[in-house]
């Protein structure tokens, strides 16, 4: 499976969407979706849910946008799950 940064840069480049127009359309910085594309950082529920409306405006279909939701479940899962390491 991909990881969330590969998936949202595929579709990024896909749907000609610059990091710097994807970033002002959701509100964050330029730095911010390059670190999200490198799996550095995820963003937030509120800043993910205005990147799926971004991505399906542009025309992703519904299994592109699955596709995306997917990957950013599973990396959110992994992150909670690398949190909770220490205690076990």
């Amino acid at each position: 499976m991909d990881t969330f940064g590969s998936v949202l840069q595929r579709l990024r480049a896909v749907y000609f969407i610059k990091q710097q127009c994807l970033a002002t359309c959701v509100g964050c910085t330029e730095a911010a979706v390059s670190f999200w594309e490198g799996n550095k950082r995820l963003p937030s529920s509120q800043l993910f849910t205005r990147l799926f409306k971004r991505i399906k405006e542009a025309g992703a279909s519904s299994g592109e946008l699955n596709e995306l939701v997917k990957a950013y479940r599973t990396a959110v899962i992994e992150r909670s799950e690398r949190g909770l390491s220490h205690i076990f």
